[in-house]
């Protein structure tokens, strides 16, 4: 065998073994998709969705030594993609029957949207999230609530005290600040005419759209409401009933909710809502 072929073997060796290890094992991959929106239920493009693999998957592979071993989950630590102009995402390449911890992450604001925990399908399957990852309140470096859309503070109030949100498309307008029953929070809204009337009492998902995650001693009352709101009380009434006696109540601050008595009033308050146009 000649000199020159006897180097060439030798090169295609070594260019094999410095091949990266990725995939090792029989390429066995899953798959997830989703889709982010914004609280009126479009898709929201250029969001950096990344998923990780947790810690506990390396040890449960190694405590079974026949099947997979630490080297082997080479190359499926950790993906990320940008969602497209609809808002979808898709992972093609993902540890099957692993479980991944997925965030979103955004280069000039804050989605605030909790960590998704994640177990992947078995090979070749693919799971989609069962609802879309919603972007309720974004914030920016300085915990202000601002639409994604321009990057501007989000909310604004006019001199009537009206507030409008230009991401959440709605209008605001807060009640007497003083302790309201259910009954009373809906006659208030019934006489309601400032800026043109057509008041109602919000939706449970409407109200959640004023809980900002961010620095809640800056930017917010204790109540948990964005700053522009004045109201002292705790709880904010849904105009959504629970059960012909009890309607529900929103602690912002908690960002939790209660089915509570509709004579209730101790800490409640109403404020009022529409549809921005």
């Amino acid at each position: 065998m000649s000199s020159h072929t006897s180097i060439f073997k030798s090169w295609l060796i070594l260019a094999f073994l410095c091949l990266p290890v990725t995939h090792s094992f029989s390429a066995q991959t899953s798959a997830l998709k989703g889709k982010v929106i914004d609280v009126n239920g479009h898709g929201i493009g250029g969001v950096k969705v990344m998923v990780r693999l947790l810690p506990e998957n390396a040890s449960e592979k190694k405590s079974k030594p026949t099947e997979v071993t630490a080297d082997m989950l080479i190359g499926y630590e950790y993906f990320d993609t940008t969602t497209t102009s609809s808002g979808t995402f898709l992972f093609e390449e993902l540890l099957p029957l692993s479980n991944y911890v997925l965030r979103l992450w955004h280069r000039q604001w804050k989605p605030n949207v909790p960590n998704i925990f994640i177990k992947t399908p078995s090979h070749s399957k693919t799971l989609e999230l069962d609802k879309p990852l919603i972007v309720k309140n974004p914030i920016n470096k300085n915990n202000e609530g601002i639409n994604p859309y321009t990057n501007e503070i989000r909310l604004t109030k006019n001199k009537t005290g009206m507030i409008s949100d230009s991401y959440a498309k709605l209008q605001w307008y807060e009640g007497p600040d003083k302790d309201t029953n259910y009954d009373e929070a809906l006659f208030w809204i019934e006489n309601l005419t400032v800026n043109g009337g057509h008041w109602r009492l919000p939706k449970r998902n409407e109200l959640e759209t004023l809980c900002f995650q961010g620095d809640k001693s800056s930017n917010v009352y204790s109540h948990g409401l964005p700053s522009l709101f004045r109201t002292t009380g705790a709880w904010i009434w849904s105009g959504e009933a629970h059960t012909p006696s009890k309607a529900w109540l929103f602690d912002c601050h908690n960002e939790t909710w209660y089915s509570i008595d509709r004579n209730h009033s101790n800490c409640d308050r109403a404020i009022a809502v529409r549809k921005l146009n």
